[in-house]
């Protein structure tokens, strides 16, 4: 495992720490952004979301979920 990978988990890891119980997080990733009706600007990632995820993917969704046996990250 990259340090990359063991850094985004520890990050999630804190928040989910922080959580109320019962309570989960929804961060979406950002949209993508228009100049006109048929030019998009670069693509830039939300800077929440990439911190929690690592992902540069439009369209994304981030759950944290603490304490769900299936898994606390969807």
């Amino acid at each position: 495992m990259s340090s990359k990978v063991r850094e985004i988990r520890a990050r999630r890891k804190e928040l989910m720490r922080q959580m109320e119980p019962n309570s989960i997080a929804l961060i979406a990733a950002a949209k993508p952004r228009y100049r006109n009706s048929d030019t998009e600007y670069l693509y830039r990632q939300s800077s929440d979301f990439y911190y929690l995820a690592g992902l540069a993917e439009e369209s994304a969704l981030l759950a944290l979920i603490p304490g769900r046996r299936q898994g606390e990250v969807v």
